[in-house]
């Protein structure tokens, strides 16, 4: 629906404008990816001002949010200070800025401050995530990949690809990402390359239309390698398509919800531990903005990941056999014992 209507804004508006028209737009941003968030450059930090957008047009922008945010306010207000004070008091943007829960900081975020997405107060934070070091994941790793292609014409997404080991305890290891705006055939070599790299036996897919884009493509693409000897085979599964966002997550956001909430809103990282490194944390970045962010197929990803728990391969830890207790051997204890009374036993009285 919003590519539509920036389409509709593009292809129809823009095109049957009078010269030296004006264009206005006012609305309460609840998505990054709205006709606002389309227009204005990837780059923009809330600030006002004459603003460069994507459609080539100079845009006047005026950010006016209830508590402000920046130093550049346009009511010269100092950060932190709320707006009207003498008709509203702290009181009144107290109930609405700290309350609990995702969604009531989504509407403080969105409503009130025109940020759509909700800083450190969304469903995903920052801190329930582990970020490791190359050399700290453990040696005895699985893999398994999933991915989400970009199949719709005229859309923006990405491709995206991510392979998880998977050790002993059932903790995940984000090992490997990629991403781009490309060709379907690419996205689908990118895939089997990864597949054969890590030695991933299974890979997730999207169920329903990018499934059925993509599957005959994998087999013949698995098939011509097969032919030019360079084979690679996965068990590539679909996972049944979901149209919510944070539903298509829960399970995901379930394990990295598994540490141990404290006191001052961080928590204790769980079982999922990503590579630290700037695309890693674009990928935590993309969980963290749910259901609001402007891009949301890395998240997409990591929902596969978490719907796919159940069908994970997983060796457990295997523990040495206890040795038999008994005598030293070749002693003289050792040629007298016996391991039971061989004396002959009473059948009958």
């Amino acid at each position: 629906t919003r590519q539509k209507i920036y389409n509709a804004y593009k292809d129809d508006l823009l095109t049957r404008c009078l010269p030296n028209a004006w264009g206005i737009i006012i609305l309460t941003r609840w998505h990054e990816d709205d006709i606002v968030g389309r227009i204005l450059p990837e780059d923009y930090k809330g600030e006002s001002g004459m603003i460069r957008g994507t459609d080539g047009l100079m845009w006047e922008v005026l950010n006016i949010p209830a508590k402000a945010e920046r130093a550049d306010d346009p009511l010269g207000r100092k950060v932190g200070e709320y707006l009207w004070p003498e008709w509203w008091p702290a009181e009144h943007w107290a109930m609405f800025e700290h309350a609990k829960g995702a969604e009531a900081a989504r509407t403080w975020a969105s409503l009130y401050q025109q940020r759509p997405t909700a800083q450190g107060a969304g469903r995903f934070h920052e801190s329930m995530f582990h970020f490791y070091q190359e050399g700290e994941q453990p040696p005895d790793l699985i893999h398994v990949g999933a991915s989400d292609h970009a199949v719709t014409e005229g859309g923006n997404d990405f491709s995206e690809a991510g392979v998880f080991g998977v050790d002993s305890r059932g903790d995940l290891w984000e090992r490997d990402w990629w991403h781009e705006q490309c060709d379907t055939g690419k996205a689908a070599n990118q895939v089997l390359d990864m597949a054969k790299k890590w030695e991933c036996h299974m890979w997730f897919n999207e169920g329903g239309v990018i499934d059925k884009s993509m599957r005959p493509l994998f087999n013949i693409i698995m098939n011509l390698r097969a032919r030019n000897q360079r084979p690679v085979h996965v068990d590539i599964r679909a996972i049944t398509s979901m149209a919510d966002k944070v539903a298509k997550c829960s399970a995901f956001q379930g394990r990295a919800a598994s540490g141990q909430e404290k006191g001052d809103g961080t928590w204790n990282h769980g079982t999922i531990h990503f590579r630290d490194n700037a695309n890693s944390r674009r990928v935590v970045a993309q969980l963290c903005a749910l259901p609001a962010g402007r891009y949301d197929d890395a998240a997409d990803v990591c929902g596969l990941i978490g719907r796919a728990l159940d069908q994970f391969p997983i060796v457990w830890e295997k523990r040495p056999k206890e040795r038999p207790h008994g005598p030293k051997p070749f002693t003289g204890d050792w040629v007298e014992y016996q391991e039971e009374d061989e004396s002959r036993k009473v059948r009958w009285r």
